[in-house]
């Protein structure tokens, strides 16, 4: 699968799968994440958020370079934000 093929363009992450499906009739779309060793290793923990269309994070650009400070910074304004978000954790 090509950048292009999942929204992400050569100056970085776009809209364009949202939009697409907006135009579909979706009214609301979830962003998800996983972070694990897989399946075989456990455990997994996998998240989901809906947020307002026009809401942007600018101070975010990758988690692995987050402080732990930071990351409760962002955890509060991505809740206070959200329309939706849940967390689930698998072995």
């Amino acid at each position: 699968m090509t950048d292009d093929a999942i929204g992400l363009g050569a100056a970085g992450p776009t809209c364009d799968l949202e939009e697409e499906a907006r135009t579909r009739g979706y009214r609301r779309v979830a962003g998800l994440d996983e972070a694990g060793r897989g399946p075989l290793a456990g455990p997994v923990v996998g998240a989901a958020v809906i947020v307002p269309r026009r809401f942007v994070l600018r101070s975010l650009d990758d988690s692995k370079n987050v402080s732990p400070t930071q990351r409760e910074e962002l955890f509060s304004v991505i809740t206070e934000s959200a329309m939706a978000w849940g967390v689930g954790v698998a072995s």
